[in-house]
């Protein structure tokens, strides 16, 4: 089952990457991706829940429910970070771009707390082999020079008690600094949110929205 299970996630990966965008996927990933661009640098941060992987094959309808199932719970007690980090510099009219090491520089903090990548002997094998056999083969493959300078990054996500550290269902923050470049995150997910209705127009707004725009009163 796991050898069509990684196929299957290949797929969903690639799709996730370059499908149609539908509308939940991609307010999920404009909020789940970050980029910073300046002249001679781009740096660009992925963080990827577990919804997110439940989004995608809610709306593609990929795979069974076992198969969906076995998503949720393979990753729901790691949070990972997919990150990279490349340097612009002008030649003779040309752009150079070179690939810098994101893990020699790389740091995640989640509620202002430094956390460590977990060791490779502290992961689950088979999400080990879905980021490494699977996900990164599919950046290179389909993002060329970018994706074969992402680097993938997996720390822990449950705490004493069992429970998720940070859930994108509830509040909570976290950062990732590469170099002098700090991305942050803020939740809940507005994505995750039920929008939020206009009394007076019936009008859709946000879920983290408390009064109406337009008309001011209270959502």
């Amino acid at each position: 089952m796991i050898n069509k299970f990684t196929i299957l996630f290949s797929i969903i990966f690639s799709l996730s990457l370059f499908s149609q965008q539908k509308t939940a996927i991609e307010r999920m990933t404009e909020e789940i991706q970050q980029i910073k661009q300046t002249t001679k640098s781009i740096k660009l941060v992925w963080w990827i829940p577990t919804e997110f992987w439940e989004a995608v094959m809610n709306e593609q309808n990929a795979g069974t429910m076992e198969q969906r199932d076995y998503v949720v719970n393979l990753f729901k007690d790691y949070t990972i970070v997919v990150a990279g980090d490349y340097s612009l510099a002008a030649n003779n009219g040309a752009l150079d771009f070179t690939v810098n090491d994101v893990r020699k520089s790389l740091i995640f903090s989640e509620n202002g707390k430094v956390v460590p990548i977990l060791d490779d002997s502290d992961i689950d094998s088979e999400v080990l082999k879905m980021m490494n056999d699977t996900m990164k083969p599919v950046f290179a493959q389909m993002l060329g020079t970018i994706g074969s300078g992402i680097d993938v990054f997996i720390f822990n996500n449950k705490d004493s008690a069992g429970k998720r550290i940070l859930d994108p269902y509830k509040k909570g923050n976290f950062s990732v600094k590469i170099g002098k470049d700090i991305f942050e995150w803020n939740l809940p997910l507005v994505s995750l949110m039920k929008e939020k209705v206009c009394k007076t127009d019936s009008a859709k707004f946000p879920g983290n929205y408390v009064y109406c725009p337009f008309h001011g009163t209270e959502l």
